[in-house]
């Protein structure tokens, strides 16, 4: 039997507004911290990705 999956699309909503302040090594270093985050609350054989649409969105 398949295993059920889920999609989910998280939303950094300051992330701009972040990198303004701290530069885009601070923007790195939070998407790094909620990926961290985000792996010790899922199950560990949870997929994580990154999708940017840059500056274009």
């Amino acid at each position: 039997m398949p295993l059920p999956y889920v999609v989910a699309i998280v939303d950094l909503n300051q992330l701009k507004s972040i990198n303004a302040l701290h530069g885009h090594t601070g923007g790195d270093t939070h998407i790094r911290r909620c990926a961290h985050a985000l792996k010790a609350a899922l199950p560990a054989e949870t997929l994580l990705c990154r999708w940017s649409c840059g500056a274009r969105c």
